[in-house]
């Protein structure tokens, strides 16, 4: 796993997938929601919670990318979502409390 990517779904920061996996297999409390089937699964923490889950996930040797909600694209409500923050194990050792 190269990057564990958090992405912001409304109040939410979603993991999904192969994400979903490193957070429920990395038994941090972190709990499946909807079903195992077509890519569909996923595990969320709250946007204001989002500090402390990411430091969680380096601590562990994962990077983390934060993909945040940038602004409506138009009236079909689709959002446009950026990598805003990416935070490695070596940033984090080097900057404690940077979060």
């Amino acid at each position: 796993m190269d990057v564990v990517l958090f992405v912001q779904v409304g109040n939410f920061y979603n993991l999904w997938d192969v994400d979903a996996d490193v957070g429920i297999e990395a038994r941090l409390g972190l709990n499946l929601s909807g079903r195992r089937k077509a890519n569909m699964w996923k595990v969320g923490v709250p946007c204001h919670g989002y500090s402390r889950w990411m430091e969680r996930f380096v601590q562990l040797g994962h990077t983390v990318a934060r993909v945040d909600q940038v602004q409506a694209l138009g009236q079909n409500d689709a959002l446009e979502r950026r990598i805003t923050q990416i935070v490695s194990p070596a940033v984090l050792h080097l900057q404690p409390g940077w979060t």
